[in-house]
């Protein structure tokens, strides 16, 4: 189960936190204005997500090459560096709209 608390109570009461993690072994999940944005696992918990997610990197990779196997790969390549640009591009256009609301432009 995991323990939901605000980055205040963390702060406030680290030690306590901190033996949530160590002696009960519950992942704690920090939260900010009801947002998450921190987690303290314990180190065997930390590899058990770290190998869950090679895992689940593996089989998409694994399904990815499954499903272009008959493609030419000079065209696969083509074709995932023009999505990349575009993500890329996309960030950048949000950064600069963030950054200009933040400076009141």
């Amino acid at each position: 189960m995991t323990v939901r608390k605000t980055l205040d109570d963390v702060r406030a009461n680290f030690d306590a936190t901190l033996n949530t993690v160590r002696c009960e072994q519950q992942p704690v999940l920090i939260e900010e204005d009801g947002q998450p944005v921190a987690a303290i696992l314990t180190p065997e918990q930390f590899e058990e997500w770290r190998h869950w997610v090679m895992q689940q990197f593996r089989e998409a990779r694994r399904e990815l090459q499954r499903l272009n196997e008959d493609k030419d790969p000079d065209e696969v390549y083509r074709d995932v560096t023009e999505i990349v640009e575009e993500v890329r591009q996309e960030r950048y256009e949000r950064e600069l709209a963030a950054r200009k609301a933040a400076h009141g432009s």
